[in-house]
C-alpha cells in the first residue's frame, strides 16, 4: 500500500501540473496526503475507522 501511494501521488502531481486550477490544487492536495502515507506509512482513514494492518509480533524484538 506504501508504493501505490507513492504512485499514485506521484501520478496525481504531475496531472496537477498540466491541468486548471481548481482541479489542480485538488490533485496536488491529494498527492500531498498520498505522499505522507506512503513515507509515514499512517493513514488517518484507517485510523478514524479503527482499522490496523501492522503485523503485530508475539514477542517483543527488543528485550
Amino acid at each position: 500500500e506504501r508504493w501505490a501511494s507513492l504512485v499514485a501521488g506521484t501520478t496525481l502531481l504531475l496531472y496537477a501540473m498540466i491541468r486548471i486550477p481548481l482541479s489542480a490544487v485538488l490533485a496536488a492536495l491529494a498527492a500531498a496526503y498520498l505522499f505522507f502515507r506512503g513515507i509515514r506509512g499512517f493513514c488517518y482513514f484507517y485510523d478514524r475507522l479503527g482499522m490496523n494492518k501492522a503485523v503485530e509480533l508475539p514477542t517483543p524484538v527488543i528485550q
